[in-house]
């Protein structure tokens, strides 16, 4: 009977030819300082160890390199190998555009990395690229028998024995920390090892790269967001902590209210994040730069999912979430602007994507802007619909809990600040001795579009003369009353 090992442990895909080792070459990109293509064979993490001691001897370092990967199939032993050595020496991975990364390939991909900026050794970060025309596909590895014949008990206890211990390094290899989580998650750990073959597990949306810290190259991320996009990142942001989730739950108009806008971003506080549940809240901003650059900041939880985003609830309590500062933001992490995306927007269509976000977003904006319609808003004497901003005084108005200048003072609100209305209803002052059906009268007559061009005027004395308020929401969450006079 034959005592030789009875299998090998590869990533069988595309191996029906005898395998090659790996080229291993410098990178000759400024993206790319180093190249690893082909199937991976015994012998290639030498070959790349080499090759790392050379760009040392010629930069001084080869910390923080980058390794552009491209093949399939091989051996998964030799990657753990190089997998091992990347991690250790701080070595990221790239895929570029238009290549393939599969099997084994993804393998080593999963475990580039990049040291901690305070230094070498005191921690990692995953640091692995791939651009949106390019492809990531993971699969089990196979067990392959050398050849047909008999084997005795002892070469099979001995095969699989080797088989179980590949599959715990790998397991160990995946578990290695990477800021804040480890460098292959368990749920992608399990749908790789659903597939088998020629069939793999692909690496193909937004939400499949963010949830597994995957870079994106060739993304422009939206450069400004609406309410449904702030929605969206709230969900993602939330439970990718735990799962990827093809689905940011569904979004009803008023799930996500805008609290803040300034020249650097507006501000959304989100009610019901994910599948609509109310118990999940946070809030959204996204900054956008003249350089081109983006910055989305968020805080918050999802309640039932027991989660916090940026490791806190945007406060001291859950009720600091309805209406709050948008200064504590900037106190929140810096996440990737994929989270505004609908988590299945697959990679080719991310910019697309990017672009109606944007476009959706300006129309909301135009939606919310004061109405320029007919003069100003107040001689409508109507409702209002959107944000107004605070005019005709010197520094700030007083903003009061009641309609009257008697009533106590909530807040000043400086001029030209955005507040939000409440109710939208337009109020009469609460002075007895100043209110009269004169005006009341002619406010209604404005809501019915029956004001005579003789009354116009006499309208608007009553607005100059502090007769009607409104009750309004400052974006730091104080609620109260102002004189329509200061209002459009």
């Amino acid at each position: 009977m034959r005592t030789a090992v009875l299998v090998t442990f590869v990533f069988s895909s595309f191996m029906s030819t005898p395998a090659f080792a790996a080229d291993i070459s410098s990178g000759g990109s400024e993206g790319c300082q180093l190249r690893m293509e082909g199937q991976i064979v015994a012998g290639d993490a030498t070959s790349i160890e080499a090759q790392l001691r050379h760009l040392e001897s010629t930069t001084g370092t080869s910390t923080d390199a980058v390794l552009c990967v491209s093949g399939s199939g091989g051996s998964l032993t030799e990657a753990l190998t190089i997998g091992t050595l990347l991690y250790d020496r701080g070595i990221r991975t790239r895929i570029e555009a238009d290549q393939s990364c599969l099997s084994t390939c993804a393998v080593v991909f999963m475990m580039g990395t990049r040291f901690f900026e305070e230094g070498v050794g005191d921690g990692h970060n995953a640091s692995r690229r791939m651009h949106v025309t390019s492809r990531l596909g993971f699969q089990k590895p196979e067990f392959k028998v050398e050849a047909d014949g008999v084997f005795d008990a002892a070469a099979v206890e001995t095969s699989i024995d080797e088989a179980v211990q590949t599959i715990l390094a790998f397991l160990k290899l995946a578990n290695l920390g990477s800021n804040p989580n480890v460098m292959v998650p368990s749920d992608l750990i399990e749908n790789m090892f659903e597939h088998q073959g020629h069939d793999f597990y692909y690496i193909e949306t937004t939400g499949q790269t963010s949830r597994w810290d995957i870079g994106l190259d060739g993304f422009e991320p939206p450069r400004s967001m609406g309410p449904r996009a702030a929605h969206t990142a709230c969900s993602n942001l939330g439970i990718w902590q735990k799962r990827y989730e093809a689905d940011a739950g569904i979004y009803n108009d008023g799930d996500a209210l805008m609290v803040d806008q300034s020249t650097e971003g507006v501000v959304f506080k989100v009610n019901g994040a994910f599948q609509s549940d109310a118990a999940h809240e946070c809030l959204v901003q996204l900054k956008s730069y003249p350089s081109g650059g983006v910055e989305l900041n968020a805080c918050g939880n999802l309640g039932r999912e027991n989660l916090l985003i940026a490791n806190k609830g945007c406060g001291n309590g859950i009720e600091e979430l309805i209406y709050h500062s948008p200064d504590q933001l900037e106190y929140s992490y810096d996440f990737d602007a994929r989270a505004l995306l609908p988590p299945a927007t697959l990679l080719s269509r991310a910019n697309a994507e990017a672009r109606e976000i944007e476009a959706r977003a300006q129309d909301f904006l135009a939606s919310q802007a004061p109405s320029q319609n007919n003069g100003p808003q107040h001689r409508s004497c109507g409702a209002l619909d959107g944000l107004v901003q605070v005019t005709n005084v010197k520094n700030f108005v007083n903003m009061r809990s009641g309609t009257n200048f008697n009533a106590s003072v909530v807040a000043e609100v400086a001029l030209g600040a955005k507040l939000r209305p409440a109710d939208g209803v337009i109020y009469r002052t609460s002075d007895e001795q100043r209110a009269g059906d004169r005006c009341g009268h002619l406010c209604s007559s404005a809501q019915k579009n029956t004001l005579a061009d003789t009354e116009v005027d006499e309208l608007e004395q009553c607005f100059q003369s502090n007769y009607f308020w409104y009750k309004l929401h400052t974006s730091q969450g104080q609620t109260g009353f102002v004189s329509a006079k200061y209002l459009e």
